[in-house]
């Protein structure tokens, strides 16, 4: 793989990726978070796909409210490594599975989810080989004509030379400001990627 995330650009912060890491900053601040965006700008990019029986997948979920908020109008299955953050959602949103799984080796037959949501994920990895490996996956368990949507601060560039190694149908971009609530770089902007496979 030929692309590279570079530390000054496209990671913003100095975080070890483990699920250690994730269960003790979880631990601390005891709350519901939604980075780079609020919950309406999400419905806002979710509304043209969503329609009954549909099967998404929320990676990386963290302790986003994303899922709660669209488990009665779809099926919701959310995943994380982290299993401290797995009892404190599974306790707070009835509505929706949440699993302990490791993204770059999901545990589901493919062509299962009609959409995959990926938020505040890929600036976490460690190397742009994870990246693949997750996109690789989430590509997999995608029903065909399914929608995968990205929302991240990796530059523009760095997402889009990933997505390039698949197959995509279409890819629609939007620049958009980043939730203030947000501890990001001044000035910073997000781009949601939809993707048709």
């Amino acid at each position: 793989i030929q692309i590279q995330i570079s530390p000054q650009t496209d990671r913003h912060h100095t975080f070890q990726n483990t699920p250690k890491n994730w269960s003790d900053f979880y631990g601390k601040i005891f709350t519901f978070r939604e980075y780079y965006a609020r919950i309406a700008e999400i419905f806002d990019i979710y509304k043209p796909f969503l329609r009954q029986n549909l099967e998404v997948l929320d990676v990386g979920c963290g302790t986003s409210l994303i899922a709660s908020e669209l488990g009665s109008k779809c099926k919701m299955t959310c995943i994380d490594f982290c299993k401290a953050v797995i009892d404190q959602m599974t306790v707070q949103d009835t509505t929706s599975e949440y699993l302990t799984m490791d993204a770059r080796s999901m545990q589901f037959p493919d062509e299962l989810f009609h959409l995959v949501n990926v938020k505040a994920f890929f600036e976490f990895q460690d190397d742009t080989i994870a990246c693949f490996q997750v996109l690789s996956e989430c590509y997999r368990v995608l029903k065909p004509e399914g929608v995968l949507i990205v929302v991240t601060q990796l530059r523009t560039e760095t997402i889009k030379d990933l997505l390039n190694l698949f197959k995509w149908k279409n890819i629609l971009s939007t620049l958009a400001p980043i939730n203030p609530g947000c501890q990001t770089i001044k000035g910073g902007s997000l781009e949601y990627l939809t993707m048709d496979a």
